[in-house]
């Protein structure tokens, strides 16, 4: 097949309004950049390439994330790899990693990245705040296995503990050691994982379902995360559309204190932002 043909079978298999995540695809599998692929239509596709094209086109027809099939996500103007059991970065979430780079300023702060993923939080704070002392968990050691090539590629400075939740930290008595921690928690309810679309499904399971209201692991943070905290410490938990007020009152029935929040590129509240002070 030729470039042209190429481009015209993706229009077909993905349909107009994923045209342009074929390009992406095509520039992959045939390496070749997107404008080269738009000005050589008549060329001839190697064999292999073309194979490995139609295969590309046909996985994100079928659901497969695109990231996956691209191995790399944007996040904070940096490519990080994903793959197959880590959760995709979102861009909604660097509203929680812009508020913590405000909050950290130009002081040194230690800091946690619970349930860190493919790391693109804490890194992202990392190489942007490099005087901040970053650490990071994950309960999935394929998730942790990404978060550190990418800490390699991208030239962060984050320490990894793998457990669940707080676990690793408190085992390693890390006590009153954090000036603020961090996190995006799984938060879809079981309602709510029936209804994801297809691509999303396909993400690690583990990453997204936060029990049936969505709330369980905001309520273990709100209770444990003052053992970690020095007093006067922050969270900054990112949340989904409609559990900001719920998350609120869960972090107040657990005496955080000064509780608010922060807005996505739809208005949505999106971080919910609280400080511990011991009473």
């Amino acid at each position: 097949m030729t470039i042209g043909e190429l481009l015209r079978q993706a229009r077909e298999i993905l349909g107009a309004d994923k045209f342009f995540e074929g390009q992406l695809l095509l520039e992959k599998a045939l390496e070749m950049p997107r404008d080269l692929l738009l000005a050589y239509t008549d060329q001839e596709a190697e064999a292999s390439k073309e194979k490995a094209a139609l295969d590309f086109l046909n996985q994100r027809a079928a659901g497969r994330p695109l990231q996956y099939l691209l191995g790399t996500a944007n996040f904070m103007g940096m490519d990080f790899q994903v793959a197959e059991g880590v959760l995709i970065p979102r861009f909604d979430t660097e509203i929680l990693a812009r508020r913590a780079l405000e909050i950290i300023g130009e002081e040194k702060f230690t800091l946690a990245d619970i349930c860190t993923g493919s790391g693109a939080i804490a890194i992202s704070i990392s190489v942007s705040a490099p005087q901040t002392q970053v650490w990071a968990s994950d309960l999935s050691p394929q998730a942790l296995a990404v978060a550190q090539k990418n800490n390699e590629n991208l030239g962060g400075r984050v320490s990894f503990l793998q457990g669940n939740l707080l676990e690793p930290f408190l085992a390693q008595k890390m006590l009153k050691k954090f000036d603020l921690i961090v996190s995006n928690p799984p938060y879809i309810t079981t309602e709510e994982m029936a209804e994801l679309p297809i691509d999303v499904k396909n993400e690690p399971t583990m990453a997204l379902w936060g029990g049936d209201d969505g709330l369980f692991f905001y309520r273990k943070l709100a209770k444990d995360c003052p053992r970690l905290l020095k007093d006067g410490g922050s969270i900054l938990l990112e949340v989904g559309y409609k559990q900001a007020q719920q998350v609120k009152k869960i972090l107040e029935e657990n005496d955080w204190h000064d509780v608010c929040f922060h807005k996505d590129f739809q208005g949505f509240q999106r971080v919910v932002e609280a400080k511990y002070i011991k009473m």
